[in-house]
C-alpha cells in the first residue's frame, strides 16, 4: 500500500475548466482531487499510480473491503486530477496493491514442486535436464469430418487442420503460432468442437478477458457446446455477450427453466420428478443446479487466475488434480510461465496459441524495481545511482559529505571506473583551492566540507547530512528559486528505477535488430553495477538480474519454443539445459508446432509493412481474396495505410499531444461525413478504433471525442447510430485481440522514440485495421531519427497529408 506521505491533495465541490484548455463548452461539476508535491522530491510512480487508479479509499484498506471504495468517474492527466463519485472524508488517500495474482502463482508453484500428481509429469519435465527428460513421439489422429475448417481450398486451412490434429494427438504440449488475423481463434474453436465430439472437457484460459470472450462468443450458438464463463457479474472487462454464460446467470436461468418444466407436468409428475422439484424450490436448489451445470459443462472459460473461482477447482486447490482433458491458452505470448502453471495443474495436456511477435506479458515495473532494490544495501545503491547520474548527465554539481572512509573509497572507485573526474578533499593540498573552479564532483568528510564550504558552487546537489549552515542555506535558496526541471528530473529515480525500466526496455527490444538503444541500455545497466566489488560478487549480481528477467518477462509461448534468450546464449553444458531455459529441441518442437502463414484481416496495403519488416516474409501472407473483400467507397486517402504528418513538435511534458489529438478528431469527422450516409454492407455499423501508445493521450482523446458527441458520461466504447459507427478509444496494448474497419493511430512522440521502437508493440498497432490505417504523428521526426530502423522504414511510406 502506498500512502501520500509527502503529498497533499485538495478537492472542490465545483471544479471548472476553460473551454480552450480541454475543449469543454461547459464547466464540470462534481468532486475532483488534484495531487501535487510541495517537496519536489516525491517518487514519480506516485503520480502515475494515482492517474491509473480506478478507485481510491480514504481509510486504510483491507483485502476484503469493498464498501469504502471511492470510484473514479473521470481522469484529467494533463492536470493530475481525478473526478470522484463522492468526497473523501480524510486528509489521506490510499491505493491498495493487488497481490492476489502473485499469491496464487506462488501457491501453484509450491503445489507442483511439493505435491505433484502423475498427470503433472510433463509439467515437471519442463524443469528437468534435457538429458533426462525424454519427450514421447506420437502419430496424429486423422480427422475426416471438419466442422469449421471445411473448405479445403481456403488459404492456410491445411496448416490449421494440421494443428487441430496435433492438439488432439499430443500427450503433453502443442504450440500454434500465427500472425494477426491468421485464424488462430477459428482454429481454437475447431479444436474445442472436435474435442467435445470425443467427450473431452476443455478449459479455455487467457491472461485477458477479451481473448477468452472472443472464442466464447464465436461458439455461443453451437448446440454441442455447454459453456460456463467463470467471473464476476460486476466485472466490466467481461463482454455483455459472454456474461450470459456466467455461472451465476446460468444457475438462475436453468433453475427457473427446470421449475417451469416440472410444474407444467401437473398431475403427470412422477415421484422422482416431484422430489427434484422440491429440491429446486428449497434453499439448496441453487447448489443442486450448480452441480448439474458443472457436471455437464464441456467448456469452462476464464482468465488464468480468475478460473480459480470454479467450484471444482476451489475444492482441489490444496492438492490439484486434472479435472479437464485439455487446457487451451489463447494469446499465450502474454502469459508468463508461473501464470500458466496456475490453470495447468488442473489439466492433462496443454495447448499454447499466440504470436511471440505481438505483445509480451504485462510487466509490473514496481515489482521489478522492488526486486532490484533488494540486491544491494542502501549505501551501495546510493553510490551506484549517484555515479551513474553523474556519468549519464553532465552539467551539474554534487557535493558528497561522508564520514565513513569505506563508503568514500567505494564512491571514488566507482567514479574512477566510470572515468569521472572528482575533487578528493582527503588528498587536497592547502594551496590547491584553484581546483574547486574546474570541478563538479566533490567528496570528503563533513569536517573538510565545512572547512572549504566557501569554495563550493552553490548550485549543487548535496549528498549526506553534515553540511555547514552557509552551504545548506545557499543550497536551499538555489533549489527553491533556480533549480530547473532539467536538473531535478535527471536526479530523480531510485537505483531500482534506473535499472528496472532499462531491463524492461531491453527485453522489449530483443527483436529490434539494429536498434541503437539496445547497446546504449546495456551499457547503462553495466555502469549501474558496483564496480568496487570483486568479480565474483558482480557476476552473482548479474545472475540475479537475469533471474528477475526470466521470472518477470518472457511468455510461456516463447520459453517452450526458444527458451529464455539471455540464458540460451550462455555456453551451458547440455545436462544443465532444460525446456524452461532453452526450449524444446528442434525434433521435439517440430511434431508439436504449426505456423499459420496467411492473414485474412487487412487490406494487402496494410499488411505489407509487417509482413516484410517484422515477419520477414515467412508469415502474414495475404489471402488472395482480400483486395476484393476490402473494397469500399471512402476515397479520402490515396492509400490504405497513410500518414497524417504533424510537423509541429510536441511541447507537453507528459505523453499528451494536443495537436495530434485535435487533428485525429478532424480525420474522424471526415469519416463521419461518409459513414452517416454509407452504413457498412448497407445496414451495419462501421467499427472505428482510436488508438494511441500512451494512456495519458488515450484519456485526453476519450474526453475530447466524448465531448464532440455531446456525451456526459465519458466512455471508451459507444455506438453512434446517427453516424453508423461503433467507436472504441484505447491504448495499443489493450487493443491486442481486437480489430476495426478503420484505425486512427496517434504516435504522440516528437522528440524521442519512447517505447515506439518496441517491435512487438508497433506490430500490434499497425495490424488492427481491416480497411484503412491512418497514422497521425510527426513523420519527419521518425524519418530523421537514427535509433530505430523499423520506425524509419515506417516513416518512408510515401502517401501522407502534411499539416504545418
Amino acid at each position: 500500500m502506498e500512502m501520500f506521505n509527502d503529498m497533499q491533495f485538495k478537492f472542490w465541490q465545483t471544479f471548472g475548466y476553460e473551454k480552450e484548455e480541454i475543449n469543454q463548452s461547459t464547466s464540470l461539476e462534481g468532486i475532483f482531487i488534484e495531487i501535487f508535491d510541495p517537496t519536489g522530491m516525491a517518487d514519480d510512480h506516485i503520480f502515475e499510480d494515482f492517474l491509473k487508479s480506478s478507485f481510491i479509499t480514504d481509510i486504510e484498506p483491507n483485502s476484503k473491503d469493498h464498501e469504502n471504495r471511492i470510484n473514479v468517474i473521470q481522469k484529467f492527466p494533463l492536470y493530475k486530477v481525478l473526478q470522484l463519485e463522492k468526497e473523501p472524508q480524510s486528509e489521506w488517500i490510499y491505493f491498495k496493491p493487488n497481490i492476489n495474482d502473485l499469491d496464487q502463482q506462488i501457491y501453484a508453484i509450491n503445489n507442483l514442486q511439493c505435491k505433484p500428481r502423475k498427470e503433472h509429469l510433463p509439467l515437471l519435465k519442463l524443469f528437468v535436464s534435457k538429458k533426462d527428460a525424454l519427450w514421447p513421439r506420437f502419430d496424429n489422429v486423422k480427422i475426416d469430418d471438419w466442422i469449421l475448417l471445411n473448405d479445403p481450398d481456403f488459404p492456410g486451412v491445411q496448416n490449421q487442420r494440421n494443428f487441430v490434429e496435433i492438439a488432439l494427438s499430443t500427450p503433453d504440449f502443442a504450440i500454434l503460432e500465427g500472425p494477426p488475423g491468421s485464424g488462430k481463434t477459428h482454429t481454437i474453436c475447431e479444436i474445442i468442437l472436435q474435442a467435445i465430439k470425443k467427450n473431452m472437457r476443455i478449459l479455455l484460459c487467457a491472461s485477458t478477458h477479451v481473448a477468452v470472450d472472443n472464442v466464447l462468443e464465436y461458439l455461443a450458438d453451437k448446440e454441442d457446446v455447454i459453456a460456463v464463463r467463470i467471473g464476476r457479474e460486476d466485472n466490466q472487462s467481461i463482454s455483455p455477450k459472454a456474461k450470459d454464460f456466467l455461472l451465476s446467470r446460468r444457475i438462475n436461468t436453468e433453475k427457473q427453466w427446470l421449475i417451469e418444466k416440472l410444474m407444467n407436468l401437473g398431475d403427470n409428475i412422477n415421484r422422482g420428478q416431484k422430489y427434484f422439484l422440491d429440491v429446486l424450490k428449497s434453499k439448496n436448489g441453487e447448489t443442486e443446479v450448480e452441480r448439474m451445470i458443472l457436471n455437464n459443462a464441456n467448456l469452462i472459460c476464464g482468465t488464468t487466475i480468475g478460473i480459480l473461482q470454479h467450484p471444482a477447482i476451489r475444492e482441489e486447490r490444496s492438492t490439484p488434480k486434472a479435472v479437464f482433458d485439455i487446457l487451451i491458452i489463447d494469446e499465450a505470448s502474454k502469459t508468463t510461465l508461473q501464470e500458466f502453471i496456475v490453470p495447468a495443474l488442473y489439466c492433462r495436456k496443454w495447448i499454447m496459441v499466440g504470436d511471440v511477435r505481438q505483445l509480451s506479458p504485462f510487466v509490473d515495473a514496481v515489482a521489478v524495481r522492488k526486486s532490484v532494490e533488494g540486491l544491494l544495501n542502501d549505501n551501495e545503491k546510493t553510490i551506484c545511482r549517484d555515479a551513474f547520474c553523474l556519468w549519464k548527465f553532465s552539467g551539474y554539481n554534487i557535493i558528497i559529505s561522508e564520514p565513513d572512509k569505506e563508503i568514500r573509497d567505494n564512491y571514488k572507485f566507482q567514479f574512477d571506473s566510470l572515468k569521472l573526474e572528482y575533487l578528493d578533499l582527503d588528498t587536497i593540498q592547502e594551496n590547491s583551492s584553484y581546483k574547486f573552479l574546474g570541478s563538479q564532483i566533490f567528496i570528503g568528510t563533513p569536517e573538510l566540507l565545512k572547512q572549504y564550504e566557501n569554495h563550493f558552487p552553490m548550485d549543487s546537489f548535496l549528498r549526506g547530512k553534515e553540511f555547514g549552515i552557509k552551504l545548506k542555506f545557499a543550497n536551499n535558496y538555489w533549489i527553491n528559486h533556480f533549480e530547473n526541471e532539467k536538473y531535478s528530473s535527471r536526479y530523480r529515480g531510485s537505483f531500482g528505477d534506473l535499472i528496472a525500466w532499462r531491463l524492461i526496455r531491453l527485453f522489449d527490444l530483443r527483436f529490434s535488430e539494429g536498434d541503437l538503444r539496445r547497446s546504449e541500455i546495456s551499457q547503462d545497466i553495466d555502469n549501474l553495477l558496483p564496480y568496487w566489488k570483486d568479480e565474483r560478487e558482480i557476476e552473482s549480481l548479474q545472475k540475479d538480474l537475469i533471474l528477475i528477467k526470466k521470472i518477470a518477462f518472457p511468455s510461456i509461448l516463447e520459453i517452450i519454443q526458444e527458451g529464455f534468450h539471455e540464458i540460451k546464449n550462455e555456453n551451458l553444458p547440455y545436462y544443465k539445459m532444460t525446456v524452461s531455459t532453452h526450449g524444446f529441441t528442434s525434433a521435439d518442437k517440430e511434431i508439436r508446432y504449426e505456423l499459420l502463414e496467411y492473414q485474412h484481416r487487412m487490406h494487402p496495403e496494410i499488411s505489407k509493412f509487417s509482413r516484410e519488416q517484422i515477419y520477414r516474409g515467412k508469415a502474414l501472407k495475404d489471402n488472395y481474396n482480400l483486395s476484393k473483400l476490402r473494397k469500399w467507397n471512402y476515397k479520402k486517402y490515396a492509400s490504405r495505410i497513410i500518414w497524417v504528418n504533424i510537423l509541429t513538435r510536441n511541447s507537453s511534458k507528459i505523453n499528451i499531444n494536443l495537436n495530434e489529438a485535435h487533428r485525429l478528431l478532424d480525420e474522424l469527422k471526415s469519416f463521419l461525413d461518409f459513414s452517416k450516409n454509407n452504413p457498412k454492407n448497407g445496414n451495419e455499423f462501421w467499427d472505428v478504433a482510436v488508438l494511441t501508445f500512451y494512456s495519458y493521450q488515450e484519456e485526453f482523446l476519450k474526453n475530447l471525442i466524448n465531448d464532440f458527441f455531446g456525451r456526459k458520461m465519458n466512455s471508451r466504447e459507444f455506438i453512434v447510430p446517427k453516424y453508423n459507427i461503433n467507436i472504441k478509444i484505447c491504448t495499443v496494448d489493450r487493443f491486442q485481440g481486437h480489430e476495426a474497419d478503420i484505425v486512427f493511430l496517434s504516435f504522440v512522440k516528437t522528440n524521442s522514440v519512447g517505447f515506439l521502437n518496441s517491435l512487438n508493440r508497433l506490430n500490434v498497432a499497425i495490424t488492427r485495421a481491416r480497411y484503412q490505417l491512418v497514422m497521425i504523428g510527426n513523420k519527419k521526426f521518425f524519418l530523421d531519427q537514427k535509433i530505430s530502423p523499423t520506425l524509419k522504414e515506417l516513416a518512408k511510406i510515401q502517401d501522407d497529408i502534411t499539416i504545418n
